[in-house]
């Protein structure tokens, strides 16, 4: 069975916790090593829980996790279900860390990592922009074109066939 360590800052116990509390109370996936929240470094899970000992632990961060365990955890499982339904900036830097140890990812939520905000370079005018998300690859500038908003070839008219041969 693969092992997990389940990720939930602050969440722990608490309503945005659920998915960490279910599985820390019962997976039949993966065999749950222990869970991230700074907030209860140092608690047993089945103490903030249930207040009975269930012997997972509570760490204050990935590399605590990583240094109490004798091999690195298959996989970190995003266990929290936020009402913004988004990952945060230190939520997105936890989870590429995973990554970089080698770590599967887990999340229920409809947000992929390659989403993030960052400057891109437009694939029409090729001027860098500060684009919202991977899908967003027009700059705003470019968006505000009757070209663009009305789908008519900017160019001298000509229209050019799709399997690259020129028209005359």
């Amino acid at each position: 069975m693969p092992t997990a360590v389940v990720y939930c800052a602050g969440n722990f116990g608490q309503i945005d916790g659920k998915t960490a509390n279910g599985l820390v109370r019962h997976s039949q996936a993966y065999r749950v090593l222990s869970v991230i929240d700074s907030r209860l470094d140092g608690s047993d899970c089945g103490q903030v829980l249930d207040n009975v000992n269930n012997g997972i632990p509570i760490h204050k961060d990935l590399e605590a996790t990583v240094a109490r365990e004798a091999s690195i955890p298959d996989t970190l499982i995003y266990g929290m279900a936020p009402s913004t339904g988004k990952l945060s900036v230190t939520d997105r830097c936890v989870m590429l860390h995973a990554i970089a140890l080698g770590m599967n990812i887990v999340s229920g939520l409809h947000e992929y990592l390659g989403d993030a905000p960052k400057e891109r370079s437009c694939l029409n005018c090729k001027v860098a922009f500060w684009s919202k998300g991977f899908g967003q690859r027009i700059c705003a500038r470019c968006k505000g074109t009757l070209a663009w908003r009305t789908a008519i070839p900017e160019g001298n008219g000509k229209a050019r066939r799709r399997s690259g041969r020129s028209s005359s």
